[in-house]
């Protein structure tokens, strides 16, 4: 069975009648809203001749089923809320208590719907300092409705990113690896930015890399010959290590860099890491892994024989 729809989030909107056309852009706004699956509480629909005009919009401000109350603010409605005149003053001491004592920020959303002669969005003083939704130009309605919708639904435009795993040469006890991890870290740091030479950058991380990769060599010794397949396990685990390193930056090279130039780069740094599957000059050892080290190998490195 599917589950029930998720019930219309109430918001009240409190605005100043301050003329014919800012009720009727206020109307207008709460009818697109309703459309849009709000529950708008709104007094040309809900307040009737003979209500108390004070209660009700107490009521409003204070009622724990109102999820956002819409604060719409002009010139006029300023005034008024500083001068606590009328009901919109009557508004203004009721809800600046709520955004002061509250814990929950989120319930009161301003929307400014004019700036002054220097263009200062028209708030009443105890809401300058809150993040406000512009719609006093409208040509930057849609965008702005947008998000005033996402704000309603709680819906942000941009989610906060699951939280990932931390690289893991930060809890490699090899330090040598700090070095090629810093110099990836300065080449994507310059590919992201665009200052500095990314192919220099590169080549830096490159010989980094190398001189790292160069302490995973192995050389063999009879006398280790009981605990070699051991050594093989944690020397692979380093290898992740280096390899999680790698691919940080052969990523961001290869989907930010232009590929006819970083495609050379990464060959030449491929062709140097294939080296080392040679044996190096005047090392003569060999290693000869017999059948029971073999399985011990793989059972070691993924619970296989």
């Amino acid at each position: 069975m599917a589950d029930p729809a998720p019930k219309p989030p109430r918001v009240f909107i409190s605005y100043s009648r301050t003329s014919d056309e800012h009720i009727d852009w206020v109307v207008g706004l709460a009818e697109r809203l309703s459309g849009d699956g709000v529950d708008v509480v709104l007094d040309e629909w809900s307040l009737q001749d003979g209500h108390d005009v004070h209660a009700f919009m107490e009521k409003m401000v204070s009622d724990t089923t109102i999820h956002r109350v819409i604060i719409v603010s002009d010139s006029l409605y300023a005034e008024k809320a500083d001068g606590r005149r009328g009901g919109v003053g009557t508004e203004t001491q009721i809800i600046s208590k709520e955004v002061y004592d509250s814990v929950i920020q989120t319930k009161f959303v301003p929307v400014v719907r004019e700036r002054d002669d220097d263009l200062k969005a028209c708030l009443p003083v105890y809401l300058q300092n809150r993040k406000y939704i512009d719609m006093s130009e409208e040509d930057m309605f849609a965008d702005a409705y947008d998000q005033l919708l996402r704000n309603i639904f709680d819906r942000p435009l941009r989610k906060k990113p699951e939280i990932g795993k931390p690289p893991a040469h930060l809890f490699n006890d090899d330090t040598s690896l700090i070095v090629a991890s810093a110099k990836a870290t300065r080449f994507c740091d310059v590919v992201t930015s665009g200052k500095g030479s990314a192919s220099a950058a590169f080549d830096d991380f490159a010989d980094a890399f190398i001189t790292d990769f160069e302490q995973l060599r192995m050389v063999y010794a009879r006398s280790e010959s009981s605990t070699w397949c051991e050594q093989i396990r944690a020397n692979i685990s380093s290898a992740v290590v280096h390899r999680d390193v790698f691919v940080k930056a052969v990523r961001m090279g290869a989907a930010n860099l232009p590929l006819e130039r970083f495609v050379g780069q990464l060959i030449d740094l491929l062709e140097r890491v294939a080296g080392f599957r040679e044996r190096p000059d005047g090392n003569g050892s060999f290693f000869e892994c017999s059948e029971d080290n073999y399985k011990l190998l793989c059972y070691e490195l993924n619970g296989t024989s």
